[in-house]
């Protein structure tokens, strides 16, 4: 239960970061500044929205994505919690969890999908997961 507990703040952290982005522009400019001054492309915070899964994923693959950026900002504004190293390495393991069923719902919305597909992909899935190393405190505690 711990794990879970675990995984669950560290998303719920991501969460109010995206909020915070996604309301304050001044926020959002802030970060885009920092990112230019690391030579990096500016990319927005993506908002997590409930109805949809995979806006989790896409939340938190933009957060690593801006992670040092995010540290800077952070480090001089109060007003959003640092994240953890080991909140990070949990992000880090939920992305490389979640990619796969990305992938398998992009394919299975495709307009010209084949049903003989659904079997294969949905195995594949059940192996991944299976596959997971159920010593990983975090994750494969929150999953079975």
């Amino acid at each position: 239960m711990k794990a879970q507990e675990t995984v669950v703040a560290a998303i719920t952290k991501c969460k109010k970061m995206a909020t915070h982005f996604h309301h304050s522009t001044t926020a959002q400019d802030e970060l885009a500044n920092i990112q230019k001054r690391f030579n990096q492309k500016p990319l927005k915070i993506i908002q997590e929205y409930a109805t949809t899964w995979n806006s989790t994923f896409y939340m938190l693959e933009r957060i690593l994505q801006v992670k040092e950026s995010l540290c800077l900002y952070v480090s001089t504004n109060n007003k959003i919690s640092q994240l953890t190293s080991e909140e990070w390495m949990i992000i880090e393991k939920l992305i490389g969890l979640l990619r796969p069923f990305e992938e398998v719902t992009k394919e299975l919305s495709a307009a010209d999908v084949s049903i003989s597909s659904v079997i294969p992909l949905i195995a594949t899935l059940e192996k991944i997961v299976n596959d997971l190393d159920s010593s990983d405190e975090h994750i494969g505690d929150t999953i079975t």
